[in-house]
């Protein structure tokens, strides 16, 4: 069987109308991230999802961020290929 250990984090915030990457963030642990997350603008002051047809926001787990960038290469076409996360 084989062995998979994701160890980078990842928040994107994607604009589906433009194509646009609008936030690429990456975390050391799964428990900064879903802070990260909660702090978005995604909910509202109650926890509430708040929903924008056009706007992602995904968590991502990867290896690298070469290979994020293959495997989730919608959010990254119309950005410079040398682009790397924010580290938080």
């Amino acid at each position: 069987m084989l062995s998979y250990s994701p160890n980078m984090f990842f928040l994107v915030k994607y604009q589906r109308s433009t194509g646009t990457l609008l936030a690429f963030e990456q975390y050391a642990t799964s428990d900064e991230l879903l802070c990260a997350l909660n702090a978005t603008d995604a909910f509202d002051e109650n926890g509430h999802l708040l929903l924008d047809q056009d706007i992602e926001i995904v968590t991502l787990m990867s290896s690298s961020v070469d290979a994020l960038k293959v495997t989730q290469s919608r959010y990254f076409a119309q950005s410079p290929k040398d682009l790397q996360p924010t580290l938080r």
